[in-house]
Formats: structure tokens, sequence, C-alpha cells
């Protein structure tokens, strides 16, 4: 008669495996384009047959990266929102099943990644596709377009106009100030420096999109706002930002409760009491959040009551579990 230990042995190999597995997907730290704020413009065309492929490669039209990504990417959104322009995204994070399709339709590693190498450079969350666009969402000219594997798409390429030429070389500035690397045959690909360091994943785009939507139900946001005031203890400048708070929850319908409060002095060099109000807001998840910043009441009271009143503002935003 055998013994039972080799099969009682597979079973708890199994049950390591799965949970190095679900420890893995748990800490996977991908984040949906939603969380970038100011929010960028989404294309996702290989939600679409509209793609160098021909074929429906992801099942949504849901883009994810790294939360490092996407706070490198809101670096750039901000400091294009000052030129009147932002970012279109057209491929973010990329599932390892989905690269292996693209390199096996196409096998040329100028302009797709060989996963047997590197496990591809999109699967990481660290690698962006996108491009400039103006107030009204128009893409600006590049030499050009999306996907084009042609000598068009490199970034040495001396054709084009010089408007094209212009807009290709602001991008890849603007991105490079803020911690992205560009690739040389695709003017609008970008890695995140350092992204060899990230792990690949091939986790499906569907199970990122019902984790994100589940998070976005359940975690309620505590937005807390410092101010520090040109009138510093000023007591008619607390009560303008008391009341606009006020005005704002009426008329925008989306903070769920606020509160204001005044720093507890203290000789600790840890605190840091030298503010003069905190206005402690809480919403229901992060979409209420991210609508309240783009409402043009929440715009309106910033230009014409905050920045007047205050010479300093911190923010800081924390997700209940």
């Amino acid at each position: 008669m055998s013994s039972p230990r080799p099969a009682r042995f597979s079973f708890i190999a199994l049950l390591l495996s799965l949970a190095v597995a679900l420890s893995a997907s748990a800490s996977h730290d991908l984040v949906s384009l939603d969380a970038v704020q100011p929010p960028c413009l989404s294309e996702v065309r290989y939600a679409t047959r509209h793609n160098f492929t021909g074929r429906t490669l992801y099942p949504l039209p849901r883009l994810f990266l790294h939360r490092d990504t996407a706070r490198a990417l809101a670096r750039v959104q901000r400091d294009l929102q000052k030129r009147g322009l932002g970012l279109k995204v057209w491929d973010a994070y990329r599932p390892l099943s989905v690269q292996w399709k693209m390199w096996n339709l196409i096998r040329d590693e100028r302009y797709v990644s060989n996963p047997a190498k590197n496990k591809g450079r999109h699967t990481r969350g660290t690698a962006v596709d996108v491009a400039l666009v103006d107030k009204l969402g128009r893409e600006l000219p590049m030499p050009s377009d999306f996907d084009d594997f042609s000598e068009r798409a490199h970034r040495d390429y001396r054709g084009g106009t010089p408007e094209q030429r212009r807009n290709r070389q602001l991008l890849a500035d603007v991105m490079q100030k803020h911690g992205f690397v560009g690739f040389p045959t695709e003017w609008w690909h970008f890695d995140l420096a350092n992204w060899e360091d990230y792990p690949p994943l091939d986790l499906s785009i569907e199970g990122l999109a019902r984790r994100a939507d589940s998070d976005s139900a359940r975690g309620q946001i505590e937005h807390a706002v410092y101010v520090w005031l040109k009138r510093p203890g000023n007591a008619k400048d607390r009560a303008a930002l008391s009341a606009a708070t006020e005005e704002l929850r009426k008329s925008t319908g989306l903070i769920r409760s606020f509160e204001v409060g005044r720093p507890v002095l203290s000789r600790r060099p840890i605190v840091d009491d030298s503010f003069d109000l905190a206005i402690l807001m809480r919403f229901e998840n992060r979409r209420a959040l991210a609508a309240y910043e783009n409402h043009p009441a929440h715009q309106r009271a910033k230009k014409e009551i905050l920045r007047p009143l205050a010479r300093k503002v911190l923010i800081y935003d924390t997700v209940l579990e």
C-alpha cells in the first residue's frame, strides 16, 4: 500500500502556491486611470478592433497603472494644465498574456517588447502610451498616428511639419521632467524611470475593474484641507472659508459632511501647529471626490475665496478601510 505522504505534500505545495499568487495579486499596487487628478482623457483602442492587430485585446475600455506611475502622471497633467493642454492615454498596464499575443503578431522589438526577454514593459503598470490634447480634447498634430510602426514614429524622425516636431518635443520634455523615459522608436511610449524594478503581472482587466469598482463603492474618503491665512488668526477670514465650504456642500451635493477646526498648540517638535484652520470633509468614494475637484462651484470657490485669503494650503486624502 502506497504512502499518502506525497499526496499530502502535493496538496500543501498547491496551497502555498495559491497563497503566494493571492499575495502577489493583493499587493500589485495597480490603480485605475481615474485616480489621476486632474483627469486624463482616454481612448482604449485595444478594447476595440481599431488597433494594429485588428482584434479586440481588452474586454473593457478601462486603463490601470502602478500607483507610482499615477502619481508621476498627475504631475505631468498639472504641468500641462498650466499651458492649456492635457494628456490622452491610449494604453497603460497590459496583462502578460496580451503581451504575448502582440509579440506573436509583430515579433519586432522596435515596436513590441519581447516577453521572453523582459516580460514586457506595459506588464508592470509603469509604461504609458500618451498624446497631447488641447482644452477641447483635440489631439495636437504629431509626426504619426499612434501605433504607426514606421520611421515616422521614431523620436529622431526629421520629417513632418515643424509644428508636429515641436509637439513631439514638448510631450517628451514634460514627461521627462516628471520622471518618465521615452522609447526611441515610439514617440507616444514612456516608461517610468527604473521600470525594471517593478514586477511583471498577468492580472485580468476584468478582475482589476471589479476590484476598483468595489473599492470605489466601499472606501469613503477623508479630505483634510489645512490652511495658512495671509492674515494669520483673522476671524473673518476663517468664517468666510467655513461659509464657503457649507455653500459647496449644498451646491455640489458631493460632500457627505464637514467640520472646521483649529490647531492644538503643542511644544512637541513633531506636531505642526502653525496652520490657521483645518477643513475636514468626507466623501462617499474616490469618484465623488474626483467629481468635487472638477465641479465648477469648487473651481470658482478656489479662485474667488481660497486663493485671495490663503498663503499656503496642504491637502491630505485618506481612504477609510
